[in-house]
C-alpha cells in the first residue's frame, strides 16, 4: 500500500494518522470482492476535520473503510487466482 498524506493546515491531528493508515490497511487486506486482498493501490489523504471532544481513532478509521470500499467498487479491478495443477 502506498499512502500519501497531503493534509495542509493541521486539520487532521498527527495522533489520528495511524488510525487512517489502519483503516486503509484493513480495507485493502479484506478487499471488496469476496474478501480477497487488494494490492498495488495508491491512497492519498487530502483533507479532514476533527472535534476536540467527539473525535477518536474509530472516527478516522471507519470513514476510510467506507469511502475506500465505495471507490474501489467503481474502478476496474481484476481478481487474480493462483492456478493449481
Amino acid at each position: 500500500m502506498n499512502l500519501k498524506m497531503r493534509v495542509v493546515g493541521g486539520v487532521v491531528p498527527g495522533k489520528f494518522i495511524p488510525a487512517v493508515e489502519r483503516g486503509v490497511a484493513d480495507t485493502l487486506d479484506h478487499g471488496v470482492i469476496a474478501g480477497y486482498r487488494v494490492i498495488d493501490v495508491k491512497v492519498t489523504l487530502f483533507d479532514g476535520s476533527y472535534h476536540d471532544v467527539d473525535s477518536d481513532d474509530m472516527s478516522f478509521r471507519l470513514p476510510d473503510h467506507r469511502h475506500l470500499k465505495k471507490d474501489l467498487r467503481k474502478r476496474n479491478r481484476f481478481c487474480l487466482n493462483q492456478s493449481t495443477r
